[in-house]
């Protein structure tokens, strides 16, 4: 069962791990350990954050009657799952200063879910075990690839101000551009190989795949795959970076951004229909 307060204190954390990175950022004149300390401090609170959220996300869509995937519930399990992988990643890389922009998505997200409870269920009734795969290949590879995104504007960010001859200032706090571009590669990566494989299942266990309210999500979605498959193909035979790699991304991706969610803004929030 639902409780609110459950979603609360995982946007409580989230906040709380996003005011310890950025006093850790402020505070850069003390000791290495004082701040490996807070690093790990502001990790420990925002993954029991990310464990919190994922707690709330179960009991709101997890239904005895089907799966409740509503239009929240889905911004939600978004934001859990970008939160949750920028955590991951900081594990081993140098990247949880990017948390510190991610994080405010995961709360946001959880707080979603507190409103989600309160309105009509969106149901998918009594969905088939490939079903529910499919539909979480989609969420996971979506939010992969929205971190991408993410990753491509901070890439541009990077680059920009390197041209510019101006190395210090933010770029200080962000990781290294070699790294960020690697990180870039490794969700586009993996973003694609889940996204391949939804909409593979999905032409197989989605009924009416190319009906009237699945249409438009069905083609957005081949041709930002398709741009994507486009750019992996560019990273492996010409070595694509930078610029090219950065458009490329984020044209990819807004095309994704309209399959996911234009319909379903249109649909639930100005027609008000409800379909699974």
């Amino acid at each position: 069962m639902f409780t609110p307060l459950t979603a609360i204190l995982a946007a409580s954390a989230y906040t709380v791990a996003m005011i310890l990175l950025i006093i850790r950022l402020v505070r850069r004149t003390a000791s290495p350990l004082a701040a490996d300390r807070m690093r790990g401090t502001a990790l420990g609170i925002g993954l029991s954050g990310s464990l919190l959220h994922a707690l709330s996300l179960y009991a709101l869509i997890m239904r005895p009657d089907g799966l409740d995937l509503g239009l929240l519930n889905i911004v939600s399990l978004v934001g859990w799952v970008v939160s949750t992988v920028i955590l991951v990643s900081a594990l081993r890389q140098r990247v949880l200063n990017l948390a510190i922009p991610l994080l405010p998505i995961g709360a946001m997200s959880s707080l979603a879910g507190v409103i989600a409870s309160q309105d009509m269920p969106t149901l998918v009734d009594q969905p088939s075990g490939m079903l529910v795969a499919h539909i979480l290949l989609s969420i996971a590879s979506y939010s992969l690839l929205s971190i991408a995104a993410v990753l491509a504007i901070v890439l541009s960010f990077q680059e920009s101000r390197l041209r510019k001859r101006h190395p210090g200032g933010v770029l200080r706090i962000l990781p290294p551009l070699e790294i960020t571009e690697r990180l870039l590669f490794q969700l586009i990566g993996l973003g694609f190989a889940g996204l391949t494989l939804a909409l593979f299942s999905g032409f197989f266990f989605v009924e009416n795949l190319f009906a009237q309210h699945l249409v438009h999500k069905t083609i957005l979605s081949l041709l930002a795959w398709i741009l994507f498959g486009i750019l992996i193909w560019g990273r492996i035979q010409f070595g694509w970076r930078g610029r090219i790699a950065i458009r490329w991304t984020l044209i990819a991706f807004v095309l994704l951004a309209l399959a996911y969610f234009g319909s379903r803004i249109v649909l639930e929030l100005i027609l008000d229909q409800r379909w699974g």
